[in-house]
């Protein structure tokens, strides 16, 4: 068995370094340097899920693991919305209102969906997905057993599967147009609702003092990896987006227990250097790639991806170093 070093926060530098990945992760899906390629850009796109699901799991081990105030943690991720909802007000205007061509009452509406459930600027649905979702996780802890949380941990995985990668098992069926409607209100694959396994799963491996071996870890790991491998290319026909799938579910907490058990040895400058400029990347990322298609006419593709990447990078590390000196620029991460 391995232990798990919890000295300090800043005593978890595998974390931190793959939270930097993520982040790439995350710019590279959007930015889509196999767009040209459809089966490359299918598999790449399924692959680069893995980076959400691990923001969430992380997210709620640390939570737990530290015994933080639910209120305080809500109040930080919504100061943290309110500050890059004002950045990217001109791209939420032009999405909702500029570029629709539905009615005024629709888009008003779909901006409200949005501010409760989903997004409202690009990337927003996650801060909304994991405020809310590890709330509902709190509370449940507060009254209901193991079983009963994995239950409905369970069931919100079932929630979000037919909207995504097996949308057409329900395509043709009566089921899809009763699904229809639940998927336009809860958009169960970018919301709460897909959030709260990973929540539950993060509050469970925070109460475990030790984890398996690295390899048996490993192991594990490889074979749901190729399991998730078996499972996209049997759903590629039927797949409407890649969201959601079995196998993600699974493989993400064996990632982040791999990642705790890790003995990697990074300073502390390093680690959190890393830490904030993940948060950082993955808001600047899509603002940038706005920009590139918008002004300069740049399609996705391997050209924008590397400009998108470099340049989010870039920016990220400025502000991140800028903010010692200027502290108001810590509300961006």
């Amino acid at each position: 068995m391995a232990p798990v070093n919890h000295q300090h926060p800043l005593s978890y530098p595998a974390i931190d370094l793959f939270k930097w990945i993520a982040a790439l992760l995350v710019a590279s899906m959007h930015s889509a340097p196999f767009s040209q390629h459809e089966v490359a850009n299918y598999y790449f796109t399924c692959f680069c899920r893995i980076a959400v699901p691990f923001f969430f799991v992380v997210s709620s081990y640390f939570f737990y693991k530290k015994g933080n105030d639910i209120f305080s943690f809500i109040k930080r991720l919504l100061v943290l919305y309110a500050v890059w909802f004002l950045i990217e007000s001109p791209i939420t205007i032009y999405n909702f209102f500029i570029a629709s061509d539905k009615p005024l009452k629709a888009q008003i509406l779909i901006f409200l969906r949005g501010l409760f459930v989903n997004s409202t600027f690009p990337g927003s649905w996650f801060i909304t997905a994991l405020w809310e979702g590890m709330l509902i996780v709190w509370l449940l802890a507060k009254k209901l057993n193991w079983r009963w949380m994995i239950i409905i941990g369970i069931l919100c995985i079932l929630a979000s599967l037919p909207g995504t990668l097996y949308y057409g098992l329900i395509r043709d069926t009566p089921f899809r147009q009763k699904y229809w409607l639940f998927n336009m209100v809860f958009c169960p694959a970018n919301s709460f609702i897909t959030a709260i396994p990973y929540c539950l799963a993060g509050k469970y491996l925070a109460t475990k003092e030790r984890f398996p071996s690295s390899h048996i870890l490993w192991a594990f790991l490889i074979a749901v990896f190729f399991l998730g491998v078996v499972e996209t290319t049997l759903c590629k026909p039927l797949h409407y987006i890649s969201d959601t799938y079995v196998s993600l579910y699974l493989f993400t907490p064996l990632l982040v227990s791999l990642l705790l058990s890790s003995r990697i040895h990074l300073s502390d400058k390093k680690a959190l250097y890393l830490r904030k400029t993940s948060i950082l990347i993955y808001f600047i990322h899509l603002p940038i790639l706005f920009i590139l298609q918008h002004f300069f006419h740049l399609e996705k593709g391997p050209a924008s991806w590397l400009v998108t990447l470099f340049s989010a990078i870039l920016f990220s590390t400025v502000i991140y170093f800028l903010s010692r000196k200027i502290p108001l620029l810590k509300h961006l991460y």
